[in-house]
C-alpha cells in the first residue's frame, strides 16, 4: 500500500469520527430550539378575517366557537378550544378551568347570531382554575367530553378557520418560541386575531394583541409557510392590554386528552 493511499484512508478515517461524534452530540429536528422564522403571520397568506367566529359550523363543534354557562341568572361566555380524544376513544373539547363556573351545570352552543338556536353541550369535567403549581406551570384548563360516547360519530371538529392542526408543540419548545414570533389564538368574541410573543417563559404566554371577554378556553397556534397549524396554548384570560395563555402540552397531560390533529 503506497504513502499517499495511507494518508488518504487516515484523513477519511478522521473526518468519518469528526462527524460520528457531532452526531451524538447534536440536537434532534423535534428537540431544537425553535427559531421565529419558522412561522410566519398567516395575514399575509389571506386565509384569516378578523371578526366574531363564534357560531357553530354544519360538522359541529370547531375551535373558536363560542358556548355559555347559566347559572343562577350569571351568564359566562367562553370559548372552545381544540379538540381531543380520550384514551377510551371518546371526542370533546379543551377549554379554560375558570369556565366552569358552575360544577355541573350545562351549558350550549350557539348555531345563530340571535342565540335563539342553541345545542346544549355537557358539564365541564377536570377543571383547575388554579393559577399555578408547584412545578411552575399555570393549569386554566378543563375539558368537555361528549356524552355521546366514542361509537357516535364525533361532533368536534379539528379544524382551525383558514388551516389545519397538524400538530401539538411540547412545552419545553413553547418555552422556547422568541420573543416576536407570530402567534395567533381564535377568540368566539375576537374572532381569528394573530399578533407576536411578548413572552413564552415562566408558566405562561404573552401575546402582542389583546383577548377579550368571551375567548377565554380558545386555542393559540402557530402557522407554518404552508399555511399548517401547531397548537402551543390555551387562552386564559388578558392583562394589561396582552392575551395571556397556558402551555397547551401539561394541559393535555392533566387532562388526559390527546389533540385531535389532520393527517395527510
Amino acid at each position: 500500500m503506497s504513502n499517499r493511499l495511507r494518508s488518504c484512508i487516515r484523513a477519511l478515517a478522521a473526518v468519518l469520527a469528526t462527524a460520528g461524534a457531532l452526531a451524538a452530540v447534536a440536537p434532534t429536528a423535534a428537540a431544537a430550539p425553535l427559531d421565529s422564522q419558522d412561522w410566519v403571520a398567516p395575514a399575509s397568506l389571506g386565509q384569516y378575517s378578523k371578526g366574531p367566529q363564534g357560531l357553530m359550523t354544519a360538522s359541529g363543534f370547531r375551535p373558536g366557537t363560542g358556548f355559555v354557562i347559566e347559572d343562577e341568572g350569571r351568564v359566562t361566555t367562553c370559548t372552545i378550544g381544540f379538540a381531543v380524544t380520550s384514551p377510551l376513544g371518546m371526542s370533546g373539547f379543551i377549554t379554560a378551568g375558570h369556565c366552569d363556573v358552575a360544577s355541573g351545570v350545562q351549558g350550549y352552543a350557539f348555531q345563530d347570531t340571535q342565540g335563539l338556536l342553541k345545542l346544549p353541550i355537557p358539564p365541564l369535567s377536570v377543571a383547575n382554575t388554579a393559577s399555578a403549581h408547584a412545578s411552575g406551570t399555570a393549569d386554566d384548563s378543563a375539558v368537555v367530553w361528549d356524552t355521546a360516547g366514542s361509537a357516535a360519530p364525533s361532533r368536534f371538529d379539528p379544524s382551525l378557520t383558514g388551516t389545519r392542526l397538524v400538530g401539538t408543540m411540547s412545552e419545553n419548545d413553547a418555552r422556547k418560541l422568541p420573543a416576536g414570533t407570530p402567534i395567533c389564538f381564535s377568540g368566539a368574541t375576537s374572532g381569528t386575531t394573530c399578533g407576536r410573543v411578548l413572552s413564552a417563559s415562566g408558566d405562561s404566554l404573552s401575546l402582542d394583541v389583546p383577548s377579550l371577554p368571551g375567548d377565554s378556553g380558545g386555542p393559540v397556534f402557530v402557522v407554518n409557510a404552508t399555511g399548517q397549524a401547531v397548537g402551543v396554548g390555551v387562552v386564559s384570560g388578558n392583562l394589561d392590554g396582552h392575551a395571556k395563555a397556558v402551555f397547551l402540552e401539561p394541559a393535555l397531560k392533566r387532562l388526559g386528552a390527546t389533540a385531535s390533529v389532520h393527517k395527510y
